[in-house]
């Protein structure tokens, strides 16, 4: 589930994690990246590039952009259906 346009800016094992919202779940991650600290560094690090470029402006461009695209697409999907 997508709270609050996360899926936008995280690439799942590359800048974060994407996974089920259950305690078990985060805790088969937490003993993953502990049992591989150099991939959790460097996660962390491309985590970090990403939220030095975040500001209010590029936030609500990239997520206005995919608004309209999901618009785009309904549309397509409504206009083949007729």
């Amino acid at each position: 589930d997508d709270s609050g346009g996360v899926l936008e800016f995280v690439d799942h094992d590359v800048n974060g994690y994407i996974g089920q919202p259950s305690g078990e779940a985060m805790g088969a991650q937490l003993d993953r990246w502990w049992s591989n600290q150099d991939a959790s560094r460097e996660m962390g690090a491309h985590g970090r590039k990403i939220a030095m470029k975040l500001t209010w402006d590029t936030v609500i461009e990239k997520l206005t952009r995919v608004l309209h695209n999901d618009i785009r697409e309904s549309r397509e999907k409504l206009d083949s259906s007729q």
